[in-house]
């Protein structure tokens, strides 16, 4: 057996993996963070899909669906899990919203 069938195998899971995800690597739908990762952050849907964000202390800050951020001030989404919410990966902050 060729040592090129590994290769292409595991670069056809990729490629089909990569298909379920948006531009952002994450599901929409409620099944979370594409890569599988711990859930870092816990959000009940409340502003619509879940296209990424960060926490900034004790507030997270979303991306809305027009790419804009905004803070949750509605306790929509968490660090523990909760009745009703799903488990998502945060992003990393962009440049200078440390």
């Amino acid at each position: 057996m060729s040592k090129l069938g590994p290769v292409i195998c595991a670069g056809a899971v990729a490629l089909l993996l990569g298909a379920c995800a948006d531009e952002h690597g994450y599901y929409h739908g409620g099944f979370g963070y594409a890569y599988g990762a711990p859930m870092d952050v816990w959000y009940d849907g409340f502003y619509g899909p879940y296209p990424g964000g960060y926490w900034d202390g004790d507030a997270f800050v979303y991306l809305d669906r027009s790419g804009a951020f905004g803070r949750d001030r509605g306790g929509h989404f968490r660090h523990e899990r909760f009745h009703g919410a799903q488990g998502f990966r945060t992003i990393r902050p962009p440049e200078g919203r440390h």
